[in-house]
C-alpha cells in the first residue's frame, strides 16, 4: 500500500465561530479533510453552517466534551479528534489546531511542504526540569504530582481562581513533603506545544497507548503539551523521525509561528502580517478577528490569491 495522499485537520473550538468559518474556508481543499470538536460548553449547535463553508473538503462537527484550560479534557479532545478521523480514513498527516491558528499558505503549498517531508513528525517540545515545584517555569511538577482541580484554574471569579490555586499548591507540597513521584523513571519528561503536524503511524501510535496516556496524565496539569512529546521522545523509532532534534521548542520543530515573548502567547494583529509572511512557516498562532479582523481577512485574501495563481 502507498502512502496516503490525503490530509486531516483536526480543530479543537470553543468560540469565534465567524473566524472558524473562515479557517474552514482556507482549509478546504480535494485533499483534506477536516474534524472539529466544538467545546461542549459553547452552546453552540449550528453545526450545518460549519460543514457548509467546505465545497471539496469532507468536514464532521461534533461537540462531545467540556474543555477546560490546562485539564485533561484537552488531552481527551485531541485524542477523541485522532480517533473520528483515523476511523474515517488513513491520512498522511493529521494537523491539530485550534481556531485561533490560521494558515500562511495556500494548501497546495501546505499540502506540497509535508509531501516533500513525509514521513517527519513535527512536534515541538524541550525538556522541563525537575525543581521546587512552586518555582514559574516549566518544571515536571505538573505530571510528577496530582493535580485534582486543573478544571477550576480559570473560571470568571478571580477569586475562586486564587483559592484553587492555594488549595492545590498546597496538596503538592504535601506531595512533594511524601516523595510522590508518578513519572517513576519510566520515561524522559518533555514539554512544549501541543499542536502538532503527526504521520497516519504516529497518529496510530497514539490511539494505541490511549489507556497508558489516561493512566499516566489524568489529574496532571497541561497534559496535553507533554503526552505528543514524551510519546515521540521515548520511543526511538519515532524520535529519529522527528523534523527538529533541537528539543528548544522552536517555531520551526512544529511549522507554528507562535510569539512567547510578547504574550502568552501574543494575538498578532494587521502590523505584524509582514513579520508572519517573512517567517516561512505555514501556520501562526494566533490570530483573533474579533480584535483585529484586518490580519485575518488579509492572510485569508493573501491564501486565495495564492491558489488561484497555482
Amino acid at each position: 500500500m502507498g502512502i496516503p495522499q490525503k490530509h486531516a485537520y483536526l480543530i479543537m473550538a470553543h468560540t469565534n465561530f465567524k473566524q472558524l468559518e473562515l479557517l474552514i474556508k482556507a482549509l478546504d481543499n480535494p485533499r483534506v479533510n477536516i474534524f472539529i470538536h466544538i467545546d461542549k460548553k459553547s452552546g453552540f449547535s449550528d453545526f450545518e453552517r460549519l460543514k457548509s463553508c467546505a465545497h471539496h473538503s469532507y468536514i464532521e462537527v461534533f461537540s462531545e466534551i467540556p474543555i477546560y484550560w490546562a485539564d485533561y479534557s484537552q488531552t481527551e479532545c485531541e485524542i477523541l479528534l485522532l480517533r473520528k478521523a483515523r476511523g474515517h480514513d488513513k491520512y498522511a498527516y493529521y494537523h491539530l489546531l485550534s481556531n485561533a491558528d490560521f494558515p500562511v499558505w495556500s494548501q497546495e503549498k501546505i499540502l506540497s511542504f509535508f509531501d516533500e517531508h513525509q514521513g517527519k513528525e513535527f512536534i515541538s517540545f524541550r525538556f522541563p526540569q525537575n525543581a521546587w515545584p512552586f518555582r514559574n517555569k516549566p518544571y515536571t511538577t505538573e505530571i510528577k504530582y496530582y493535580h485534582i482541580l486543573s478544571k477550576y484554574y480559570r473560571t470568571k471569579s478571580k477569586l475562586l481562581n486564587r483559592v484553587v490555586y492555594l488549595i492545590e499548591y498546597g496538596f503538592v507540597f504535601l506531595q512533594f513533603i511524601c516523595r510522590i513521584d508518578r513519572i517513576h523513571g519510566q520515561y524522559v519528561p518533555a514539554k512544549g506545544s501541543n499542536w502538532f503536524s503527526i504521520t497516519n503511524e504516529f497518529a496510530e501510535y497514539i490511539l494505541s497507548k490511549a489507556k497508558w496516556i489516561e493512566k499516566n496524565f489524568k489529574k496532571t496539569r497541561s497534559s496535553e503539551e507533554v503526552f505528543p512529546a514524551i510519546l515521540a521522545y521515548n520511543n526511538a523509532y519515532f524520535r529519529e523521525r522527528l523534523y527538529d532534534k533541537e528539543y528548544n521548542c522552536s517555531n520551526r520543530a512544529n511549522q507554528r509561528y507562535i510569539d512567547w515573548e510578547r504574550g502568552f502567547p501574543y494575538t498578532f494583529k494587521i502590523e505584524d502580517y509582514d513579520e508572519i509572511i517573512s517567517s516561512g512557516l505555514p501556520f501562526v498562532r494566533k490570530v483573533d478577528m474579533r480584535n483585529d479582523g484586518g490580519l485575518v481577512l488579509k492572510l485569508y485574501e493573501t491564501i486565495m490569491e495564492e491558489s488561484k495563481r497555482e
